[in-house]
């Protein structure tokens, strides 16, 4: 009686199966919570580059400082 609500590629390798609404949820405000940082510190990175327009490459960096 299991249900997979959702399978996500991990390193090109694993699959982590969630099993449960509660495990999704918090896999979901775990994530939100990364993204949102890395976004934040991308936009820095942009803005003391002088720009407004935040690069692929500012998130890289953003998320390489996480």
């Amino acid at each position: 009686w299991t249900l997979v609500l959702a399978s996500i590629e991990v390193a090109g390798n694993y699959l982590v199966y969630i099993e449960s609404e509660n495990a999704k949820q918090a896999l979901k405000e775990v994530v939100e919570e990364i993204a949102e940082g890395i976004a934040g510190d991308a936009v820095r990175l942009a803005s003391h580059a002088g720009r407004k327009t935040v690069k692929a490459g500012d998130i890289k960096l953003a998320a390489k400082q996480q």
